[in-house]
């Protein structure tokens, strides 16, 4: 390397030791290096800036005539480069702290001061600046030190471009990781810098050179097995074939038609073109060269002995190809398709490519290929075959606009496929699997599946045990056509095992039995992810024969035997035509959510507007918020199945019955800290919950408040038939617009420990609770501020044994013209008030304390205090039928009609 370049012109040559100049210049003198523009450098501090490495050749070489273009200024630059997936890798998921810290650990081999640290933190969280900008503003900002660990990490970049341009050899694809790995310990120390650039020349050493060059001189496919000044390039193959080493063969521009024909394909000298030594064929651009079989044949196989270096193809178009396996390329070997078109090429599977052994896709476009029928199992991959010995990697590239009469419409694949910031888009499948179809294993990463369709599986169909991993992705605008059984429009997970984290599933719709985004039937993991706008069309909710489920799961259906864990995700605005507008749970299932919110869903026809369940349900954390549904649970809707809600906020919802929550047909619900609010029943009963005959429900602690009913149960519907228990629960501000019961309803057996019920209303009767036949036991609890034309706190009636201990019933109200019990009405039923209290209550008309309504009511009280309340007639009660009293205190004026025992034992009884 020229001495200016590490010694000469700088203040601190003077400064270095006389051996470590000494060896730069002897090191320097063995290399050599190109001058590079103030362009290049720039680009090059760019690619330091934003990704910590050297850029490339190619890279460097498009930039600069960019920005030259744009007299120097860096807008496409920010923009592309502060957009990109490595970008986004390495900073998308860090605090601004750790983001700026981070730039200065990556650019200047140290943290950042505090100063500097403050001012980028504040700046980027006021929006000022972006992250992309920071990096500039701080590579272009070092000075002293700074500037010199800039400086030296140029160098090596420089060196790294100007050893790999001098190579015979294919352009390299070196991992982002390692270019990092070169200039990372280059500090402003002069004594790194020697080790860097040794390491550079390690690196290319260890790269791949050609033995041979072959120029393809004519577009005519002839074979007379030579390649000199007139070499086709089937004579070209054929000599690199015979040419020990990894060669290259340059095709220049032109159409370049297979028109020799043969008795089998089994040789090089016909049909399609055999690769069976390592080989790079290099066209003049994917527009430019194009091969093209006609339809009568394929163009390329690799053999199975390919390996090593393998088989490169770069910067051609594969079109016309037709085989029965493998339309344009069938791949036994090692083979990497960099820069290919491969297009309108047609087999009966793997429209386009056929793989059994190793094979890249690489910034490469697979388009308009189809997979047609044929006698036995045909039709399968319209785009490419990913055979079970197959490993399949697609890296930047386009699949879109093929067909698969059968499965996969891009891809099939049942061996090992790898996807990585590509598009899928616009393939169809006549079965399952639109986009792709796997049996094997898959990983996904940065890549977006787009407006595919299929029977099943409009994106992804995943099956027969196929393991799939998904990551970063964007699923949309893909449809399962299928309008019996098809579901899962964006994704269909059969017998299979299915991970996501990180994507986005918006706009995918299912036309038959269900899951717009997903359905599965097999172990499903989902994270940090958003579903939206997706739809169980359920072919618009009609079930056809054959149908099991049409329409049910807007986002996500899950069938019987499935285990599913979602953690981190939203699901909005979906929607299914019958249940489940966000997620239907069959049964046999097991479903875990944690820190998962569902909001603004719909349910169409029937119930479950954010989640129907009839499966094991598990939700910690997390929201159901603003859904609907027509009927039943505008949140959740639970049938048979095991429910367990703790810590999740339920706002908002609506149904005609139970607005938020429904517990149904012997269904298992245990509630715990949940706050439970806003909900609405439009039409019926259970503002906030309904728990039906045989169910049972346990709610523990938590808030049930303000929500509505039209009829009954403005928080909280219990059932005859069904088992109902509160512990420590507020049920306040709850409503009933019609009838009665505007805190709870209770009809079958019900047990309130501690808590509060308060602030509850209800226009004729029970503000707080009616209990209305079964029984209702109350212990440690405080009934109080409930309102009520009749029964302010508390009606019992129907039969109910209703048993209150220790609970102090306060400052409640009857407050129709003619109204009973401010704090108590008992009507034909039996009501035991046990060491408890009843003060502060009124009434309009007639018994302040409580009312005994009915000459076949019995009310026992013991232990109890009665005080402080007030009515027209009977301020501490009215009795038409049984009241006992014993060890008891009542004060105010009693009005006793029929019967009142005193049993011994009590204070005043009925004084002032």
């Amino acid at each position: 390397m020229p001495r200016s370049r590490l010694c000469r012109g700088r203040w601190w040559w003077s400064m270095l030791p006389l051996s470590i100049c000494m060896a730069l210049l002897v090191w320097g003198s063995t290399a050599s290096a190109r001058a590079f523009s103030p362009t290049e450098d720039l680009v090059q501090q760019a690619y330091l800036a934003y990704y910590g490495r050297p850029g490339d050749p190619a890279g460097l070489a498009y930039w600069s005539q960019q920005l030259d273009a744009a007299g120097g200024s860096l807008d496409a630059i920010i923009q592309a480069f502060g957009d990109s997936r490595e970008f986004r890798e390495r900073y998308g998921a860090l605090s601004n702290e750790a983001l700026v810290d981070g730039l200065y650990q990556q650019l200047l081999g140290r943290p950042a001061e505090p100063a500097g640290l403050a001012f980028y933190v504040d700046r980027l969280g006021s929006g000022e600046a972006t992250l992309q900008t920071i990096a500039l503003d701080v590579i272009f900002g070092a000075a002293n030190e700074d500037a010199l660990t800039v400086e030296n990490r140029l160098e090596v970049s420089r060196h790294y471009i100007s050893r790999l341009e001098q190579r015979f050899g294919p352009e390299a694809d070196v991992p982002a990781e390692t270019l990092k790995g070169l200039v990372t310990p280059v500090t402003s120390a002069a004594a790194t810098v020697i080790p860097a650039l040794q390491a550079v020349d390690q690196l290319i050493a260890a790269m791949p050179s050609y033995q041979h060059s072959f120029q393809v001189t004519k577009a005519v496919d002839t074979a007379d097995g030579s390649c000199d000044s007139d070499c086709s390039l089937r004579e070209a193959l054929m000599a690199a074939n015979r040419s020990p080493g990894y060669d290259l063969v340059q095709i220049p521009a032109g159409l370049y038609a297979l028109t020799l024909n043969g008795p089998a394909d089994q040789a090089d000298d016909y049909q399609d073109l055999e690769i069976t030594e390592p080989v790079h064929l290099q066209g003049a651009g994917a527009t430019a060269t194009l091969l093209d079989g006609g339809g009568w044949t394929r163009l390329l196989e690799v053999r199975a002995g390919v390996s090593g270096h393998g088989a490169l193809v770069t910067d051609l178009k594969l079109s016309g190809g037709f085989s029965a396996y493998g339309g344009a390329v069938f791949n036994s070997g090692l083979l990497e398709l960099k820069r290919v078109t491969l297009t309108e090429n047609t087999g009966f599977n793997g429209g386009a490519i056929l793989n059994r052994g190793t094979l890249i896709l690489k910034n490469s476009e697979l388009r308009n290929n189809d997979a047609i029928p044929d006698a036995g199992p045909t039709g399968y991959g319209g785009g490419a075959w990913n055979e079970g010995t197959g490993t399949l990697t697609v890296d930047g590239s386009l699949i879109s606009g093929n067909g698969a009469h059968n499965s996969g419409g891009g891809l099939y694949s049942a061996g090992t496929l790898t996807i990585i910031a590509s598009e899928i888009s616009d393939n169809m499948a006549g079965a399952a699997g639109g986009g792709l179809y796997n049996v094997g294993s898959l990983e996904l990463r940065t890549t977006e599946l787009l407006r595919n369709a299929a029977n099943d599986g409009g994106a992804v169909a995943s099956q027969e045990g196929g393991q799939a991993s998904f990551r970063d992705c964007t699923i949309a605008n893909n449809s399962a056509t299928g309008l019996d059984l098809g579901g899962g429009g964006g994704l269909f997970n059969y017998a299979g095992t299915m991970t996501l984290d990180g994507c986005t599933l918006r706009n995918n719709i299912a036309f038959g039995e269900g899951g717009g985004a997903i359905e599965t039937n097999g172990p499903l993991t989902l994270r940090n992810s958003i579903l939206e706008n997706n739809r169980a069309n359920g072919h618009d909710a009609t079930q056809l024969p054959g149908d099991t489920a049409p329409g049910f799961g807007g986002a996500l259906l899950i069938i019987a035997g499935s285990q599913v864990d979602l953690s981190e995700t939203r699901f909005s605005s979906n929607v299914a035509d019958l249940s489940g507008g966000a997620i239907y749970n069959d049964r046999a299932t097991r479903l875990t959510l944690t820190n998962v919110d569902i909001q603004s869903n719909r349910a169409g026809q029937n119930y479950g507007g954010g989640i129907s369940n009839e499966g094991n349900l598990t939700m910690i954390g997390g929201s159901l918020t603003q859904n609907t549904a027509p009927v039943h649970g505008g949140a959740l809707a639970s049938n048979l199945g095991v429910v367990r809600l703790e810590s999740v906020r339920v706002t908002a919802n609506s149904s005609a019955n139970a607005g938020a929550i429904g517990n149904y047909l012997g269904g298992q619900m245990t509630l715990v800290d949940n706050q439970i609010e806003s909900n609405q029943a439009t039409d019926g009963i259970g503002g906030g919950i309904v728990n039906d005959r045989d169910g049972r429900l346990v709610v523990q602690n938590g808030r049930i408040a303000d929500n509505t009913a039209r009829t009954s149960g403005g928080g909280l519907y219990n059932t005859a038939g069904a088992t109902l228990e509160l512990v420590t629960v507020t049920l306040d501000g709850n409503h009933v617009t019609g009838v009665n019961g505007g805190g709870l309803t209770n009809e079958g057996s019900a047990t309130i420990s501690g808590g509060v019920v308060s602030n509850n209303s209800s226009p004729q009767q029970a503000g707080g609770i009616i209990c209305n036949g079964g029984d209702l036991t109350i212990q440690d609890a405080q009934i109080s501020g409930n309102q009520s034309g009749n029964g302010g706190g508390l009606s019992n009636s129907n039969g109910c044994l209703t048993r209150l201990e220790r609970t102090l019933v306060q400052n409640n109200q009857a407050t129709a013209g003619s109204s009973f019990g401010g704090g108590l009405l008992n009507d034909r039923g039996t009501v035991q008030l046990i060491d408890s209290t009843l003060s502060g209550n009124s009434s309009v008309f007639a018994g302040g304390g409580f009312a005994n309504n009915n000459t076949s009511g019995l009310i026992e009280v013991i232990g109890t205090n009665i005080t402080g309340n007030t009515a027209a007639d009977g301020e501490a009660f009215v009795n038409f039928g049984t009241i006992s009293v014993s060890r008891s205190s009542i004060s105010g004026s009693c009005t006793n009609h029929a019967s009142l025992q005193d049993l011994g034992g009590n204070g005043p009884l009925c004084g002032p």
